[in-house]
């Protein structure tokens, strides 16, 4: 016990020292796996769409930036956003160090900084672009050339009335001119500035038909007329566009501030994201120091466990050679005790061996009487089952009857509704024609009216209504004409509703009746059902029943032939417990290197050949030496109301039956 024990110990010292080792590095794999990795990479993930959203910061933050690419950019640090969020989630699921955790909290209240100067910025953004005035400084630069442009067009009218020098271009097309072509190349947005343009269109028209004025004057020899009108008309009106210019360059001077706001706003995004990124930094550094510490403990952890499992090893197998001495020792004076309880085992056996043949053989008798009454009860169980087979059939086919008048009755219903349906749709349709007629006859009525006064008119009319008057008395007559048709339909229509009532009357009845019927035929159909289920359930019952019967038939059997076997096995025993004296006697040989014990125990000398016990495939038994003759369990032939030995006649068996 204490050897066992001492073992024990020794492979429970190395399974602790294992499982130590194994749980330790599960920790250390399950930390820089589950918690280091992914923290590293969330960070490295909120660091990517950082530096992915101060990209399309810049992008924005041009001027001359489109409008595509501008949606573009708004796209992208939505997506970063998303992909920020997600990173921040699963660093903030993961757990944390003190250090890490104040880190965190550094880096949150910082983000939360710059994302407020993002926002901020996005505001400054979306105030300039809805501004609506493209790049306020080229927008200023076009305008000054427009100005300039006017200015010597100014000059040029004057030397052209003043001297007869050629105005450049003709300077009579307001299309052709530099503010004419820049109106058509212009994509307005700002609403003012919309405004400002549409109220300088037609003065700048004007502007330009006066300068063809003036040409037309100075070539026509009238310089004074074309003096006074550029004095008087054409120099007012330049003034007055050139305020519609400079109230455009005022526009572009408020663009131009918004634009300075959103540069002034993306200074302080960049400003307060240096924070933002020394803190996501810091907290990649305290991870990867986490990392490299786990990875510094799991090497010692893994050395220590090597160099304590080395000596657990070799103090075990010391101590195993110590106890495998010890065990054959004691080994041997236990084989001493165990020999001797044997040799007065054998003793008992083989007297409980020749009880136990005896009891077979009576056994076997019995079971032979109790087959063939199981034969005849089988015989029995298989008449009844037929007949509540035929039971189930016929239950089947008065089912299948049934259900074909359930459906052919509830066809019939089904129909008759339909046909009440239709004389209600007639008796509809009939009241319907019936204030039609009563609509003509109303008609006829008023037309008769209108053919008296057309007469009376007629007559006061004198000659030149005569032939009127005839017409008016012909369409009294086919009025009175039409009433009465009116009034014949009518009464016949009357009748035929009154005969539609009667008939929907006698289908309803009708339809109530064929209802009862389906009813009273599917309580049959459901009433049928129930008997051919009961027969189906019946039927499977007494086939179970004779299942039974038929297993406990072939049960019997085999008891029959088991206890022919154990008669035979019960001798086989009787012999083998001879052979088991022998065996013992030599076990006390080997242990005591005698054989003293052998020669007082009194068996013979040597071995003793075993008989050998074999089993055919029937189950017949063969060399065995019995003292009582039985029949083989393998030669049990059937008969009629059982089971017979082979060599016993039936007729006697069948009377052994009768007499039961």
């Amino acid at each position: 016990m204490a050897a066992a024990l001492g073992v024990a110990l020794l492979m429970l010292i190395l399974g602790g020292i294992a499982y130590v080792g194994a749980e330790r590095s599960d920790q250390a794999v399950e930390e820089l796996g589950f918690v280091r990795l992914p923290s590293v990479d969330s960070l490295q993930d909120l660091a990517l769409a950082m530096r992915t959203i101060d990209t399309a910061e810049e992008e924005i933050a041009a001027a001359e930036t489109t409008s595509a690419a501008r949606q573009a950019a708004h796209r992208e640090m939505g997506a970063a956003k998303k992909e920020a969020d997600e990173s921040w989630a699963r660093y903030e699921a993961l757990a944390k160090t003190p250090a890490e955790a104040a880190a965190w909290h550094e880096f949150v209240s910082q983000w939360k900084i710059w994302w407020s100067a993002h926002e901020a910025f996005v505001a400054a953004e979306r105030a300039f672009v809805g501004f609506g005035v493209g790049d306020p400084k080229v927008l200023r630069r076009d305008i000054a050339d427009v100005r300039t442009a006017h200015y010597r067009l100014y000059v040029q009218v004057m030397e052209h009335v003043e001297s007869g020098v050629p105005i450049p271009g003709g300077g009579i097309d307001p299309a052709s001119c530099s503010y004419g072509r820049w109106i058509a190349s212009l994509s307005i947005g700002n609403p003012r500035m919309r405004e400002t343009v549409e109220a300088s269109k037609a003065l700048h028209q004007r502007l330009h038909e006066e300068v063809a004025q003036a040409k037309a004057l100075v070539a026509g020899g009238d310089a004074v007329g074309a003096r006074n009108l550029v004095r008087s008309k054409f120099a007012p009106r330049l003034g007055t566009v050139m305020k519609h210019f400079d109230d455009i360059s005022a526009i572009a001077a408020e663009a131009e501030e918004l634009l300075e706001k959103m540069g002034k706003a993306m200074e302080d995004v960049d400003r307060k994201s240096e924070p933002v990124e020394v803190a996501l930094k810091q907290m990649v550094a305290l991870n990867q120091r986490a990392a490299e510490e786990t990875a510094r403990r799991t090497e010692s952890l893994t050395n220590t466990v090597k160099t304590l499992s080395i000596a657990s090893t070799a103090a075990g197998v010391v101590v195993t050679l110590i106890l495998g001495l010890t065990f054959t020792r004691r080994l041997g004076q236990v084989l001493g005790r165990i020999s001797t309880q044997l040799s007065s085992g054998s003793e008992q056996t083989s007297s409980a061996a020749s009880q136990i043949s005896s009891a077979s053989q009576s056994l076997a008798s019995g079971a032979s009487e109790q087959a063939a009454s199981l034969e005849e009860t089988s015989a029995s169980i298989e008449e009844i089952n037929g007949m509540a087979k035929r039971n189930a059939e016929h239950a089947q086919k008065a089912k299948s009857l049934t259900g074909a008048t359930r459906a052919v009755t509830d066809q019939g219903a089904r129909q008759m509704e339909e046909m009440i349906g239709a004389m209600n749709a007639i008796k509809a349709s009939a009241d319907n024609i019936a204030k039609i007629v009563k609509s003509i006859d109303e008609i006829a009525f008023q037309t008769n009216i209108l053919a008296l006064n057309a007469a009376v008119e007629a007559a006061r009319a004198g000659e030149a209504g005569m032939g009127f008057a005839v017409v008016a008395e012909e369409v009294r007559t086919l009025a009175q004409r039409a009433a009465q048709s009116a009034r014949e339909t009518g009464t016949k229509i009357e009748d035929s509703i009154a005969k539609s009532n009667t008939g929907v009357t006698l289908s309803g009845q009708v339809a109530s009746v064929l209802r009862e019927i389906a009813d009273k035929t599917r309580q049959i159909d459901e009433t049928v059902a129930e008997i051919a289920t009961a027969s189906v359930e019946q039927t499977r019952g007494i086939e179970q029943v004779n299942g039974a019967v038929v297993q406990m038939d072939k049960v019997t059997q085999g008891t029959a032939g088991n206890a022919e076997e154990t008669a035979a096995a019960a001798q086989q025993l009787n012999a083998q417990s001879l052979a088991l004296r022998d065996v013992v006697a030599s076990l006390e040989q080997l242990v005591n290197g005698t054989a003293a014990r052998r020669e007082q125990s009194g068996s013979p000398g040597g071995s003793r050949v075993l008989p050998a016990l074999s089993v055919t495939s029937s189950g017949q038994r063969s060399s065995v030496p019995t003292a009582t003759a039985v029949p083989s369990a393998g030669r049990w032939r059937s008969e009629k109301n059982g089971l017979a030995p082979v060599g016993t006649r039936s007729e006697d068996l069948e009377g052994s039956v009768r007499d039961r």
